[in-house]
């Protein structure tokens, strides 16, 4: 498991722009990736959501598949989509280090859409007020 997390931990390396030290305060390439990656993200939950609801027990059906990539995923959450990140800029040899929003609460934005997307018109997330979710 270390190594699919290693392997799958996009935001924890140190992409091109955190090494040079993102000249003229750049943004980050992080920030340019959260939002194919939670599209990503939110097809594997529907589909691990549709496998749960399934009793066709087909195991080798796409749906499947991508339902077992977010089993694998799941316990690791919070380190693949950090709700933060260090964005470091160094003008004129001076470094700049701040602490800035990166997935904030939109992974569990994410799967509560797909919940209510799913959701048939009697559900009770229906009868719940809608989580407040921070960037």
């Amino acid at each position: 498991e270390a190594t699919l997390v290693s392997t799958l931990g996009v935001f924890q390396g140190e992409l091109t722009c955190c090494r040079l030290g993102h000249p003229r305060a750049q943004p980050c390439d992080k920030e340019e990736l959260v939002l194919p990656i939670l599209g990503l993200l939110a097809h594997m939950y529907r589909d691990h959501l549709l496998a749960l609801r399934s009793s066709d027990g087909l195991e080798l059906s796409k749906t499947s598949m991508a339902a077992g990539a977010f089993d694998l995923i799941a316990p690791h959450l919070d380190v693949l989509f950090p709700k933060t990140f260090e964005w470091e800029y160094t003008p004129d040899g001076t470094q700049i280090v701040e602490t800035s929003p990166l997935f904030g609460d939109l992974v569990e934005a994410v799967k509560y859409a797909v919940e209510v997307e799913m959701a048939a018109e009697d559900d009770p997330i229906f009868q719940r007020a809608a989580p407040i979710f921070e960037p």
